[in-house]
C-alpha cells in the first residue's frame, strides 16, 4: 500500500509540473510560426 501510495503521489506530482511548464512552450511555438508566415 505505501508502494502505490508513493507512486501515485510521485505522478501526481509529475503532471502538475507538467500542466505549469506547457503553457509557456505552447505559446512560444505559436509566435514563431507567425513570424514565419509574416515573412
Amino acid at each position: 500500500m505505501d508502494m502505490f501510495f508513493i507512486l501515485s503521489a510521485a505522478v501526481f506530482v509529475v503532471l502538475g509540473l507538467g500542466v505549469i511548464g506547457r503553457p509557456q512552450p505552447q505559446r512560444r511555438a505559436i509566435r514563431v510560426p507567425v513570424q514565419n508566415k509574416r515573412r
